[in-house]
């Protein structure tokens, strides 16, 4: 099989899609030579899919002509997720909980298809849904009962940022409509270029688990910023302000972020806001279960690294916010 023939698909969409489709699946052995391993009539597709992954595989490739079919059902996953959280009918944690799976179905459609106008306007359609979420009145019981649950930490994270981050930026008089958008958008795509929710969970660099990485590991960690930002540079319009914010959401008050060049000193509101709930947001998901004393916890410890600077007029709003929710 040529290469020019097939295309790119990563193991979510794939496996989704054996589901209704019958393809014929190939593995990439070198940079021109591809073998078939699953044959579209064989009745053990997904079982034979599951192997592969199961032994480090996370991409595999298919017919292109297959891929438009694979796209619609992308595309109709998203919309269905849209309208969900949509509906007024549903109670807080029923959106909460679709919001999760608009989050991974987004993810998946970005991945899978890359830049085009039909993925440009199911992001958009998907920030819009997040942003009319987030101006609901959402208490954080009710965030963290469904996001506590099953699921994945990479969407866990993207959706509980994006309501922590635009509930403190709503606090000030610079947080323009764009600008709440361009937090979600951020939010939901600050991992993009991470298939790993064990390397997404890495916050710092002199942590045992970042020690434990090998040395092209630590590179995916630490550029994951950078690569993030260049995925979502062609897909939206609101991407310029995203871009700056993702490739500065492993940044401190100390200099010691992973690619170290902000501070308290030269950090702006904008980034500091979006640097503290991506913290914020990554410590409630970590430190499970999470009872009042761990919450005291969390909030002492990031009192002594982020009420410094350029932080502090952030982390006092970031306070009362939280004050606010009442756990």
């Amino acid at each position: 099989m040529d290469k020019q023939d097939l295309a790119k698909i990563d193991f979510t969409n794939l496996f989704n899609s054996l589901q209704r489709v019958k393809l014929d699946v190939y593995l990439q052995l070198s940079e021109d030579k591809f073998v078939r391993i699953i044959h579209s009539k064989s009745d053990e597709r997904e079982e034979v899919l599951r192997k592969y992954h199961e032994k480090g595989v996370r991409f595999f490739f298919v017919k292109k002509q297959f891929i438009h079919e694979i796209k619609n059902q992308l595309l109709d996953n998203l919309e269905k997720n849209i309208h969900l959280l949509n509906e007024e009918e549903s109670s807080q944690a029923q959106k909460i909980k679709v919001g999760q799976s608009l989050v991974k179905e987004l993810r998946s459609l970005v991945k899978s298809l890359g830049a085009s106008q039909e993925v440009t306007d199911a992001t958009e359609k998907a920030v819009q849904a997040v942003y009319e979420l987030s101006k609901e009145t959402v208490s954080l019981e009710a965030m963290l009962e469904v996001i506590q649950g099953k699921g994945e930490y990479i969407q866990k994270h993207g959706l509980l940022c994006s309501f922590i981050t635009c509930a403190v930026a709503r606090q000030f008089s610079w947080a323009t409509e764009d600008l709440i958008q361009s937090f979600i958008l951020a939010s939901l795509f600050q991992d993009i270029s991470l298939d790993s929710d064990r390397l997404a969970k890495i916050f710092d660099k002199g942590s045992k688990e970042f020690k434990k990485l090998d040395s092209a590991q630590k590179e995916v960690v630490i550029n994951h910023t950078s690569y993030s930002a260049i995925m979502l540079e062609a897909i939206s319009k609101l991407s310029s302000e995203a871009q700056r914010l993702i490739r500065n959401h492993h940044e401190n008050p100390q200099g010691t972020g992973f690619l170290g060049r902000l501070n308290s000193g030269s950090t702006g509101p904008i980034d500091a806001c979006f640097i503290i709930s991506v913290r914020f947001s990554h410590e409630l998901i970590r430190n499970q279960p999470l009872t009042p004393e761990a919450i005291r916890s969390i909030v002492h410890s990031m009192n002594k690294s982020y009420n410094v600077g350029n932080y502090k007029n952030i982390y006092k709003q970031f306070i009362e916010v939280f004050e606010s929710l009442k756990v």
